[in-house]
């Protein structure tokens, strides 16, 4: 379980990812693992990235050692699996999490701005003082080429010489500071800047709070399953508008308690055209007891609503009874030490 644990740690910390599930099967030996993850982002290309290079590092390899890949239909890779558009247990928790990822998002942008902004403050100041200084130094030395001459020729001569080359300097310092000044935005300009950058943190953290509090609300709400059912089908083939709409339908008039429910991606449209294929969909429906499962599962045999998706279906079906040694874990004080979590 190291492996795995490992794996959990690599993806929170680098990229955000958080596991939201993760069991065993109960009716396996050795037991199939099952993780669930909320991934931050819409973009998926993003994410296949972010699978292969967890997959490059070799601590990955030790998770795959420990992978039994002998049985047929089971996957030792992560697969992305988009959420469904009906609502799911789950959906509403990672909603508020993902705005909270959001706004720490926006928060740090944010920060990164202004902290660009006060330097190009600090270097419009050290600027301006540089050039304020070398006006002064020009300055004195013009008073100095057009005072009192002394007594020797010669020597008026090669201070006077002297004199124009440190004005002609001096002269060229002031352009150049002024270039460089006028380069930059002006001063209230960066000042006005400062002000927005201020108050939009200030925004930000007040809904930043908010989300928090909304999240630990809801956590605070959330009845951790003991059990969980993971099912998996295949739809035929250009079933799956009917079978969303179907579902929503059933999901408004029978109380399936869902945990998740997500659609794997399907395979390039090149394939398809020459083997179609229906979209293979995962359920993770959570359960008190035995009871209660027996209960659930009578309601959806008797339900018509059910049998209108049962015809959607292939006869390909894949079921786990599973058992959770972790579910969402709630916000704990931990004591400072050293972070376990390896570099990339």
């Amino acid at each position: 379980m190291n492996a795995i644990t490992w794996q959990a740690a690599w993806l929170r910390h680098h990229f955000k990812w958080v596991r939201v599930l993760v069991g065993y099967a109960l009716t396996d030996i050795p037991e199939r693992v099952l993780e669930i993850y909320g991934i931050p982002t819409n973009d998926l290309e993003r994410a296949q990235r972010i699978l292969e290079k967890l997959r490059a590092q070799d601590e990955y390899q030790e998770l795959k050692a420990c992978c039994d890949e002998g049985r047929e239909g089971d996957e030792v890779d992560g697969v992305l699996l988009p959420a469904m558009q009906y609502k799911t247990f789950l959906k509403d928790f990672m909603e508020e999490h993902m705005k909270q990822l959001g706004l720490e998002n926006s928060r740090r942008q944010l920060q990164r701005e202004r902290e660009a902004n006060r330097m190009q403050l600090a270097r419009f100041d050290k600027l301006q003082a540089d050039l304020d200084n070398t006006r002064k130094r020009l300055a004195g030395a013009r008073d100095r080429l057009s005072g009192p001459q002394g007594t020797s020729a010669v020597a008026d001569a090669d201070a006077s010489s002297a004199a124009r080359q440190e004005v002609s300097r001096l002269e060229k310092e002031v352009r150049s500071f002024e270039e460089l000044i006028a380069s930059l935005p002006t001063r209230s300009i960066l000042n006005d800047r400062e002000k927005t950058f201020l108050r939009r943190l200030s925004d930000v953290e007040k809904d930043l709070k908010k989300s928090k509090e909304d999240l630990n609300r809801q956590l605070d709400a959330i009845r951790v399953p003991d059990y969980f059912l993971n099912v998996t089908i295949k739809l035929s083939h250009d079933a799956l508008p009917a079978y969303i709409q179907e579902m929503t339908m059933l999901l408004e008039e029978f109380a399936w308690d869902f945990m998740a429910a997500g659609e794997k991606l399907p395979l390039p449209a090149d394939v398809v055209a020459r083997v179609p294929t229906g979209h293979e969909i995962m359920h993770i429906w959570r359960f008190g007891d035995a009871n209660d499962l027996y209960r659930q599962m009578v309601g959806l045999r008797e339900s018509r609503r059910y049998s209108a998706v049962r015809r959607l279906l292939t006869d390909t079906e894949r079921q786990m009874l599973m058992c959770d040694w972790e579910a969402i874990s709630k916000p704990k004080a931990k004591k400072k030490k050293k972070n376990p979590v390896p570099s990339r």
